[in-house]
């Protein structure tokens, strides 16, 4: 079954909340993505299938208010984008998606980082991955995102040196995103540097299929 189907309610949501058609569906077929991502993954580190749901789900809707976030936020400074982050949070949890799923989903780039640096949160650690080595609507090396997040959010990636010893933002994320992929690949048992390859032979594997 494809995975819009499988997780039609979500993807509806993209749609009808999010308003992630016409001129902005490379967000939506971003967000697919990720959710194709998040079940490989889930298959990779051997997920039982509750997490693999909560994991899939939340990749899914992750930047289900970025059309909003964007119409919204004046300057592009941290602050704008922080307060959409908690608006989006909120939001979530009014139409009914569970916390769990909603926590999973907000765990993802730069500001999650303060967490993400010592939790021991699978689903987190997993969902910040994927949205390491998704740009657009393709799989890339974490370095590839990273280098594309300092050219576009130059302002917010200086925000980030006060919280982090002088690091910026997209620094301690390069960082905080190769630990993760190196876990999971020590996890399951393949080479150093090798992971997103083989996410990426699954994913196109599973694009063929569908």
């Amino acid at each position: 079954m494809d995975i819009e189907e499988k997780f039609k309610a979500e993807f509806d949501l993209l749609k009808s909340e999010g308003r992630l058609t016409g001129d902005w569906s490379n967000l939506y077929k971003h967000c697919k993505l990720e959710g194709e991502i998040a079940i490989i993954l889930s298959r990779l580190v051997n997920l039982n299938e509750v997490d693999s749901k909560i994991l899939t789900k939340a990749a899914i809707l992750h930047d289900w208010y970025k059309r909003t976030e964007i119409e919204q936020s004046k300057g592009l400074n941290a602050v704008a984008y922080k307060n959409s982050e908690n608006d989006s949070f909120d939001k979530l949890l009014k139409l009914g998606i569970q916390k769990r799923i909603v926590e999973v989903a907000h765990s993802v780039g730069a500001f999650s980082l303060e967490e993400i640096i010592t939790s021991q949160d699978l689903l987190k650690k997993i969902m910040h991955f994927i949205d390491d080595i998704c740009l657009g609507d393709n799989v890339v090396e974490i370095d590839e995102r990273i280098d594309y997040n300092e050219r576009k959010y130059p302002q917010i990636n200086k925000d980030g040196r006060e919280l982090f010893d002088g690091k910026t933002y997209f620094e301690m994320q390069r960082i905080v995103g190769k630990q993760i992929q190196s876990e999971i690949e020590t996890t399951i048992k393949i080479e150093p540097n090798t992971l997103v390859s083989l996410i990426k032979k699954h994913w196109e594997s599973l694009k063929k299929r569908n």
